[in-house]
């Protein structure tokens, strides 16, 4: 990986490796969502979340990726916690919002 972070999740799907968000320092916290194809060995940057996030949940589940929660930095540097949830299909490479979590979850 090119981005030093953590607070990321991990998810293996296909022979792939898939990074997703994370934070380096309240200046560098990430939506991206890092793709490691095993057998070539390389790393692709696919599509981004709509917001950043870190220390959040993360399952595949039917061949997509589910992330739920975490914790983002707004423009004063707090650090609020999310009740958004995402799905990631690395088919299309698509972003879709599910329905929200009932309240806040974070460091799951």
């Amino acid at each position: 990986m090119e981005t030093p972070r953590s607070g990321l999740s991990v998810e293996i799907l296909h022979d792939k490796i898939y990074v997703i968000g994370g934070v380096y320092s309240t200046e560098q916290q990430y939506s991206d969502i890092l793709e490691y194809d095993i057998p070539t060995d390389t790393w692709t940057t696919k599509c981004t979340m709509p917001e950043p996030r870190f220390n959040h949940i993360s399952e595949v589940i039917d061949g997509k990726i589910y992330i739920a929660g975490g914790l983002t930095v707004d423009e004063s540097g707090s650090h609020p916690g999310l009740t958004s949830a995402l799905v990631y299909d690395p088919v299309n490479d698509q972003w879709d919002t599910i329905a929200d979590l009932n309240h806040e979850r974070f460091f799951a």
